[in-house]
């Protein structure tokens, strides 16, 4: 939760994207990897990196329906 906690918009921002972060690993089907830390750090900046990419085009959007 740090990790989006210092990335995140809002306290409750992060907390979603923690349980979706343990969900999304709960689905895992091979759970051996190498580097657990890395694999899991790096599915964080995915969902960051999607939720960012989600939030622009929603404000291009709200954007777009004001000026028209």
């Amino acid at each position: 939760m740090a990790f989006f906690m210092r990335r995140a918009a809002s306290h409750s921002d992060a907390e979603d994207m923690t349980q979706e972060l343990f969900a999304k690993l709960a689905r895992v089907e091979d759970p051996a990897m190498e580097n657990a830390d890395a694999y899991i750090f790096q599915m964080a900046a995915n969902l960051l990196r999607d939720r960012h990419r989600r939030e622009r085009v929603r404000a291009s959007y709200r954007a777009t329906i004001a000026a028209g």
